[in-house]
């Protein structure tokens, strides 16, 4: 049994000396905000001190990424991000890395630049960003924290942003989806037209029934105007009351015209608030159905063993190599009752594996029944890669160790993952491949440690 030299809350590939520094540098806030536009919706998201701090070249308009450092005697840290785009011409590669990356040229010193993988992963691991409607509302109505890669799947859900971003932000995502469309997905789709529709009428800003009105009298004053430029030349007291008389008529029709423009006013603000009313249903149900539709393709293990099916692994492992990507299982339960868990694993190693093997961790979560759970942790874990022929399944497990942080009670969403970091050698990986997937099997002892 080994540790994972990584943290849910840190990107992949980081040691537990970064572990250690995640954890000081998260209590310290951040003193930035970055904006950019994601799916025509404008997104505020808290960036690191570590960050701010450190990299001297950067615009702050995306998501915190990977770093470069120049070779200078008095070396700068850079964005990629903004170097890319300052720099999309750069054609020299740096031979040796797996991705052959791009060569960037300081912009202070003109000096050649290369990728920091260890302050890239340092400064992602520093903070768990806060929701993004709650850093441009300024409040705190919705709970989230997570990691920075997280955010946007996030935003996606998050039912604290104001009902015309969503809507927006589906509109743009329905856009964007391809491919065939299930019995949900078409109810989904359904409702979306619907929340559209809902949205249009709510949105849109129709010619005010009070400035028809009020276009109605300028026409009326326009006449009255004209009637009393006749009468100017007319002293006559009985036509001097004559022409007062219109007057109190006047008056009397403006006053039933406010009368009704109050009512119109009224039966106006009940209609937008059933549209509201509409609306907020329309979001409840699209929630359920992705729920549902969550269920339906993963349902739910809760015997204290998970068997995970990784498809289109191939794109998944070069997301591994070149972006160090990492992938969590399908949530699993020990029992009805029990711990609730998931395994991560990383397709290009991590810590003594990295490179080398394919290693696999157990996370433990914070569950609803964990006050009824024994704790640390203890129950022996088993991890199988399963032989698609088989003939051969690879097989290793461990205790769990009571004196790690990885099997105490929760206090986040995540603990440290702890499990196999050399569990397959790289080179023996296509034996346990077939037809784009990897079949991997989890089983927890659920009898008394």
């Amino acid at each position: 049994m080994h540790s994972a030299q990584t943290s849910t809350t840190l990107p992949s590939g980081a040691t537990s000396t970064e572990t250690s520094l995640a954890s000081s540098l998260n209590s310290l806030p951040p003193k930035q905000i970055t904006s950019f536009y994601y799916r025509g919706v404008k997104v505020m998201v808290e960036m690191p001190d570590a960050f701010t701090n450190k990299v001297a070249f950067c615009k702050l308009n995306h998501l915190p990424g990977e770093v470069y450092q120049c070779t200078a005697d008095r070396s700068h840290l850079l964005c990629r991000h903004c170097l890319k785009h300052e720099q999309p011409a750069s054609l020299l590669k740096q031979s040796g890395t797996p991705d052959d990356a791009a060569v960037y040229l300081c912009p202070f010193d003109n000096t050649v630049t290369y990728p920091d993988k260890y302050t890239s992963r340092e400064i992602k691991s520093s903070y768990l960003p806060q929701c993004p409607s709650n850093t441009a509302k300024g409040d705190t109505h919705c709970q989230w924290h997570g990691l920075y890669n997280d955010v946007l799947k996030h935003v996606d859900l998050c039912p604290n942003f104001p009902l015309e971003d969503r809507i927006l932000m589906l509109q743009h995502a329905r856009s964007e989806a391809t491919g065939s469309l299930s019995a949900l997905d078409i109810r989904i789709e359904q409702l979306i037209n619907q929340v559209e529709q809902l949205g249009s009428l709510l949105l849109k800003k129709p010619e005010s029934p009070i400035d028809v009105k009020i276009k109605s009298l300028e026409k009326n004053i326009d006449l009255l105007k004209q009637q009393l430029q006749r009468l100017t030349g007319d002293f006559n007291v009985s036509l001097q009351n004559q022409r007062l008389h219109p007057s109190s008529s006047l008056i009397s029709g403006l006053q039933q015209r406010i009368t009704n423009l109050e009512k119109l006013s009224r039966e106006n603000s009940h209609t937008i608030k059933d549209l509201e009313n509409q609306l907020a249903n329309a979001f409840h149900l699209i929630d359920q159905l992705m729920k549902a539709k969550a269920v339906q393709e993963n349902p739910v293990a809760k015997t204290g063993t998970l068997l995970w099916k990784i498809d289109n692994f191939e794109s998944k492992r070069t997301e591994a190599i070149t972006k160090k990507n990492t992938l969590f299982s399908p949530v699993f339960w020990t029992n009805e009752n029990g711990y609730k868990l998931c395994a991560r694993i990383y397709l290009d190693g991590d810590g003594p594996g990295r490179q080398t093997h394919i290693s696999l961790f157990l996370v433990v979560m914070k569950g609803d029944y964990d006050d009824f759970q024994r704790w640390p942790f203890r129950h022996k874990v088993s991890f199988t890669i399963l032989d698609p022929n088989g003939q051969e399944h690879l097989h290793d497990s461990f205790r769990p160790n009571p004196d790690s942080s990885s099997f105490q009670r929760p206090k986040k969403d995540y603990n440290i993952a702890s499990g196999c970091p050399t569990l397959l050698e790289l080179s023996k990986l296509d034996k346990y491949v077939k037809d784009d997937a990897m079949l991997i099997k989890i089983s927890i002892d659920t009898k008394e440690p």
